[in-house]
Parts: structure tokens; C-alpha cells; sequence
């Protein structure tokens, strides 16, 4: 008598996609690691982005980012995405999908839209996001936001695809930092641009616009200055290389700047600002934005393990 075993189908992509809407992960999903469903997510994001559609990455980013802002977040190794990785998955966004939250928008979209430029994202805190374009950008520059990335037209010229992200609330990157004097006060926001293959254009400028959000400065009595910062994917760290000095409007009670290059961007605080001379700078009172020269030099982009990158966040943090 021949005895057959029944062996598991291999999980598959479409497997793995349909066990996010399942009750298996619920509101969990993906932080706590329930079952393996859960887990294949993580490993599905990390090596097989290429293989999901990309409206349904948007999809998967934007749940986890949801599940990260309703719980308690506690650092789970291996099971969390880092910014490296979040900035990756935004890049790979080349199709049209706009995706509104009260804690998160992300959006990819071709710019040119019937001769109404589209040029970047605004966030305003339990609210949601919208899309800046040439025809209210005037508009949404002069009301109460809480965080927004514009980049300027000449920027795209050769640009198919703009993709940008905004977390109104990112407690969990304060984990993701090799420095101690560095705390995150703002929203976090991502910008990434795909562009034509012919394109010999690599010019780049992004205004950013920050308001402070206070509980996530826990010491009032530590005196520094804010620096407008990026992360950068090679380091691990949150950097200032070809962005401006913060500059205060006090019309609208935000910290405004500029930068050379796209990447993921915040608004930090800089504990003890003599020990950094090249960005400690006293809090300006103006309206006007600052511009840079893009002639600074542009950043590496050697990737960097997501091992590396968790292990950073075992420091202890003020």
C-alpha cells in the first residue's frame, strides 16, 4: 500500500496579498507577529516589492503606517519596516494612486495633468492630505498646514512619475538615528521621482514646510536649534548635506527649508547646537524661503542592510 502526503501549496504573491484583508492580522497587522501570514508580509515588502502591483504596495504601506500610529509601538526586530526601506517602497510607486488618511497620504502620479503641473503634497494633522498643484499652490502655501513638500517645475523636466509619502505622526522613527542630540518634531515626508531613461536633467529642489509638533520633545529645558534634515539611506543617519537652514514663519508658526535632493525628509531638533557649527543657526522671522545652490555635492546611494539599520535603534534616546 502506497501512502501519499499531503504536502502545503507554496504561498504565492496573491496568497500573501489576499491574507492582508483577512481578520488573521487584523488591526495588529503587520507589527505583532500573529501567525506566518503576518511575517510573509514582511519578507514579501523586503524581496519581492517588483512582484506586487504597485497600487496595492500603496496599500500594504499605508495599513502598516496605520498599525504603527494605533498601537504602543514597541521594536520588534525584523518585523518593522525601516525608513531605508519605506523610502525604497515609495520610489517603486509608477503608476496613478492617490491614498488619504488622518494620519498618512501617499500619492504617485504623472506631474504633467491637462497643463496643471502637479508638484507635490500638503498634510494637514487629523485631517488629511491633498495634492499641490500650480493652480492652488498660492492657496495652500497660505493656510494652516501641518507638513508639505513643492518642488519646483524645472525640477521635473523629464519626470514620469512624482511619488510622495507623508506620516503625520512618525514616534518609531525616532528609533532609526545614530545621534542622541537629535530628536524629531515634525511630520515625516518622502519624495521620489522616476524619470525618462533620455532625461540628462538631474536638477532637483523641494521646498519643505514643517509645524513643530510638541510631545515629541519631552525636555523643554534642553536648548538647541531645529535643522532641517533628511535621512540618509547610506549612513543611517539623519543629515543636513544640501538642505537650508530652518527659517520661522510666524504668520503661520512653521519651519520652512530647502533641499537639493529627494529623499525622506523632517524637521529635527538639534540638542547643544555648539557642538554642530556648520547648521546651528539662531531661528529666523521671515516668510521668505531660503533657496540653495544646486551645486552641492550630490549624496551616495550605496544601500545599506536593514540589519544595520535596526540595530541602531537599541541606543537610548532623551
Amino acid at each position: 500500500m502506497v501512502f501519499s502526503i499531503a504536502t502545503k501549496p507554496p504561498m504565492t504573491t496573491m496568497n500573501i496579498l489576499s491574507s492582508i484583508h483577512s481578520d488573521s492580522c487584523n488591526s495588529s497587522f503587520p507589527i505583532r507577529l500573529i501567525n506566518d501570514s503576518c511575517a510573509s508580509l514582511i519578507r514579501l515588502l523586503r524581496h519581492h516589492q517588483k512582484d506586487i502591483p504597485a497600487t496595492e504596495l500603496a496599500n500594504i504601506l499605508i495599513n502598516y503606517i496605520k498599525s504603527t500610529t494605533d498601537q504602543n509601538f514597541s521594536l520588534l526586530l525584523n518585523l518593522i519596516l525601516t525608513p531605508t526601506e519605506i523610502d525604497h517602497l515609495v520610489g517603486q510607486l509608477n503608476t496613478n494612486v492617490i491614498i488619504n488618511t488622518t494620519n498618512s497620504f501617499i500619492m504617485a502620479t504623472s506631474p504633467n495633468q491637462n497643463n496643471d503641473i502637479v508638484l507635490g503634497v500638503s498634510f494637514q494633522s487629523s485631517s488629511g492630505g491633498q495634492l499641490i498643484r500650480n493652480s492652488n499652490q498660492r492657496h495652500i502655501i497660505n493656510s494652516k498646514i501641518s507638513a508639505a513638500a513643492i518642488i519646483s517645475p524645472d525640477s521635473l523636466i523629464g519626470v514620469t512619475h512624482l511619488s510622495m509619502l507623508v506620516i503625520d505622526k512618525p514616534a518609531y522613527y525616532n528609533h532609526f538615528t545614530s545621534s542622541m542630540n537629535k530628536k524629531l518634531v515634525s511630520s515625516i515626508l518622502v519624495a521620489k521621482v522616476q524619470r525618462n531613461k533620455s532625461s540628462s536633467s538631474d536638477r532637483m529642489n523641494i521646498s519643505l514646510y514643517f509645524t513643530k509638533q510638541s510631545e515629541y520633545i519631552s525636555n523643554n529645558t534642553l536648548t538647541g536649534n531645529f535643522i532641517c534634515s533628511f535621512y540618509n539611506t547610506s549612513t543611517l543617519s539623519w543629515e543636513t548635506l544640501g538642505c537650508t537652514l530652518p527659517i520661522y514663519n510666524v504668520v503661520f508658526n512653521r519651519y520652512e527649508c530647502s533641499c537639493n535632493h529627494l529623499t525622506t525628509f523632517a524637521l529635527l531638533y538639534q540638542i547643544d547646537p555648539s557642538a554642530s557649527t556648520s547648521h546651528s543657526t539662531q531661528e529666523l522671522t521671515t516668510s521668505t524661503l531660503s533657496r540653495i545652490s544646486t551645486d552641492t555635492p550630490s549624496l551616495q546611494t550605496t544601500s545599506s542592510s536593514s540589519s544595520t539599520e535596526i540595530l541602531m535603534t537599541t541606543r537610548k534616546y532623551f
